[in-house]
């Protein structure tokens, strides 16, 4: 059973978009109120691209456009959601990464005449895996000890283990860890990495129960100091 904890938890895609495990679970079951196969792409599509960017559409109309461009996972609902993600700060934001999300997961997409491709992550992969790179701080920006540091690799490597995932990196600086994780599309990096978190945080406080991950590229110094700051 998930502790009280987690529900608190947040995802930090690519550095900038939080998105709260409430909203998460909101969009997932979500999918169990939509019939894809009652919608035209073309259609979606084309309402897609004046409704989003129009603040009078009502937010549930906007909300189901987005889920629809995620679900079709086209190369066109990609760089759209991309768009909308980039261009606006909306409450619907963390919806539509959520969205982008579902693409990077390479759902097969129509692209070149109709030829099945893949949309893939911009950091590769390994078999039907995406690489991801996540940092996780320390509870309290305490100093992590040699002990800690040991508990969390030992912890990280048998709870991917659980999901098929593949720890491929691990370091620590004095109160922070960073790892290149191997995850496959099939699995929602949010459930191993708290499957995780919710013994190193929840069990034993030695990290936050918070994480920022991106699937592009790995994480500078600038944006990682950015990020601690933000958890202060």
């Amino acid at each position: 059973m998930k502790k009280q904890q987690s529900a608190e938890s947040s995802i930090i895609f690519d550095g900038t978009v939080a998105i709260p495990e409430t909203i998460h679970k909101e969009y997932i079951e979500y999918g169990s109120t939509i019939n894809i196969s009652s919608y035209d792409y073309k259609r979606v599509l084309k309402e897609s691209n004046s409704a989003l960017f129009d603040p009078h559409i009502p937010e549930e109309i906007q909300k189901k456009l987005i889920y629809l461009l995620g679900q079709f996972a086209t190369a066109e609902s990609y760089k759209m959601l991309k768009k909308y993600v980039d261009s606006l700060d909306t409450t619907l934001v963390p919806w539509a990464t959520l969205a982008l999300q579902e693409i990077w997961f390479a759902i097969e997409n129509d692209m070149h005449d109709g030829n099945k491709d893949m949309v893939m992550s911009p950091s590769g992969g390994k078999g039907n895996a995406i690489r991801y790179y996540t940092a996780f701080a320390a509870e309290k920006r305490i100093r992590l000890t040699n002990t800690q540091k040991k508990i969390i690799r030992q912890l990280l490597q048998s709870r991917m283990k659980r999901f098929n995932c593949e720890v491929e990196e691990i370091s620590f600086t004095s109160n922070y860890c960073l790892t290149t994780l191997l995850i496959p599309m099939t699995v929602a990096p949010q459930t191993p990495i708290d499957a995780f978190l919710d013994i190193t945080s929840t069990n034993k406080h030695i990290l936050k129960y918070h994480f920022m991950i991106t699937n592009v590229q790995p994480f500078t110094p600038e944006k990682i100091h950015k990020y601690l700051a933000s958890l202060t």
